[in-house]
Order: C-alpha cells, then structure tokens, then sequence
C-alpha cells in the first residue's frame, strides 16, 4: 500500500495517474506539515475518488496550540469526506493519549493515522504499547527516528517482529527505494512518500510516473 502525500487536487490526480491507494493530505508543508482544510476536501473531491486522510496539526512539534479550533477542524474534516484524520501529540515524552481524546471527542468513531508523533517519544517500544491500546488506529506512520529511516531501521524492524504492529506499521520520514526489502521481508506492506515522487522538491507537483515506480517497488 502507498500513500502519497498532496497538496491540492493536482497533486491528487498525480497520485492517481501514478497507481496510488490513498493521499495524505496537507494544508501546507511549513513546519513538516500542518492541517489541511475543508476547501482543499472539496477540490479533490470534485476530480477524485481517492482515499483522503487529512492532517490535524496546528503548529511545528508535537503539543497542540489550540485544542478546541483542533477539534471543530476534526469535526469539518470529517463532514467534508475525509476518510481518517492525521493526528498525534507527545507531551513529557510519552505519547499523548488525552490530547488526542480531546481533540477526537466530537469523532468518536474516525479511523485514525498515529503520525511521527510516535518517533519523538522518550521510549519507542512504549509509545507502541501504548498507541495499540487506542481503537480505530489503522496506520501509525513511522520512520523509527525522529531523525528518518537511516537512523530508525532497526527499531522499525525490532518492533516489526509483533504482527498487531507490523499490521498498522506504515514506513516513512527519508524513506528510499532502497529501504524496501528489508522492511517488506519483516512483513511491512505500508509505506509513505512526498518528496521522493516529486523529484525531490515539495516545489514541484506530484509526477505520477514516480509514484507508479514507487506503487510497484512496494508491491
């Protein structure tokens, strides 16, 4: 499975072209990414069909600025179409559960994205633990590290080695072509690209001639 993530209903389409199963999408990439907004629902949703998941993100780290505008966002998402919402909070160095409680209190049955939340935990192992106790996470986007795929590998795989992890487990943050084997043979089958399907460059739009290159890779 290969998520994409889009910004707009171009990038939508590129996804599509290229054989994608679903976009993430993003309000903007400042700050690694923060909320996207019911207008750009409606745009891919005039051209497209694709699974959308919306980021939920009010400012750069992993505490909410606004809990109450993160949760009416939750709510206009969610009427607007999208299919999950991209959320995630650290606070003391755990992952944190009432913060997300209290921004999905008005979605209680949204599927949810666990995004590099996770990777910015004190304790890895224990912020799994701790994400499987939640209901209707059915992706937890993870590149082992704060620091991308390089430095995280080895958790990825260590923690790969419990198949209720490995089901939700989806890779990326500096994700390669490269990586790929070694993550598929742990039982990996989710993974999550932005700018290596748009040449490198946010700049640029999603090529889909990239993402079918990706879409097979991960096959």
């Amino acid at each position: 499975m290969l998520e994409v993530i889009a910004l707009n209903e171009h990038d939508a389409l590129g996804a599509v072209e290229g054989g994608a199963h679903r976009i993430e999408l993003v309000g903007t990439m400042d700050q690694d990414g923060l909320s996207a907004t019911v207008e750009q629902v409606a745009k891919i949703r005039a051209v497209s069909d694709i699974p959308i998941r919306a980021m939920l993100r009010d400012r750069d780290g992993f505490t909410p600025k606004n809990v109450s505008e993160l949760a009416a966002g939750a709510r206009d998402l969610v009427d607007a179409g999208v299919e999950a919402l991209v959320v995630g909070w650290v606070r003391d160095g755990k992952f944190d559960t009432h913060t997300l409680a209290d921004v999905l209190r008005g979605v209680p049955e949204c599927e949810m994205t666990i995004h590099r939340a996770i990777d910015n935990v004190a304790d890895y192992g224990a912020g799994w633990k701790k994400i499987l106790q939640l209901p209707h996470v059915t992706s937890v986007l993870t590149a082992g590290s704060a620091a991308g795929v390089d430095a995280g590998m080895e958790n990825l795989l260590t923690q790969a080695v419990d198949p209720r992890i490995a089901e939700v487990m989806m890779v990326g943050g500096g994700l390669r072509l490269e990586h790929l084997d070694r993550l598929k043979e742990a039982g990996i089958r989710k993974f999550h690209v932005g700018s290596p399907v748009r040449g490198g460059s946010f700049a640029n739009p999603v090529d889909p001639v990239l993402v079918c290159q990706w879409v097979e890779a991960t096959q």
